[in-house]
């Protein structure tokens, strides 16, 4: 469902994460943001794949490094080998040191968040990336 809320469109952004408790803080998050955003959550990088198969594609991916069988960057490589989906803004939200990752991150997304999150960040750091679309 493609929304409106006052004078623009809804944003769409698809999160993507294993742990069942960062989802479901994710979405009482997004509950508290109010109708700004229509989000979607999958819980692994196959289904992240199978979604972008299957709809039109999101602003923006939020989407976890550390998953199993198929982790982020995996997920990444797939969505940027893709000219349908590879201008798709993704944000790394991962509770990876990003010390160890940032030389990635100007090569292939377009920011990361650390866990945990301050809620406040959270949403100035999505709304940036997605101003910039």
């Amino acid at each position: 469902m493609i929304g409106y809320y006052g004078w623009y469109k809804m944003k769409k952004i698809l999160i993507v994460d294993d742990d069942p408790i960062q989802l479901f803080t994710l979405k009482e998050l997004f509950k508290e943001f109010g109708s700004e955003y229509e989000a979607t959550f999958v819980d692994n990088g196959k289904k992240c794949l199978e979604f972008l198969e299957n709809n039109p594609n999101p602003d923006l991916i939020l989407l976890d490094i550390m998953m199993p069988e198929m982790d982020g960057w995996e997920v990444l490589e797939k969505i940027r080998q893709n000219s349908i989906w590879n201008d798709i803004s993704v944000v790394f939200l991962t509770a990876i040191n990003w010390d160890e990752t940032e030389k990635y991150d100007r090569l292939c997304v377009s920011d990361h968040i650390e866990k945990p999150y301050d809620n406040n960040d959270f949403k100035k750091r999505i709304d940036i990336v997605l101003k910039k679309k």
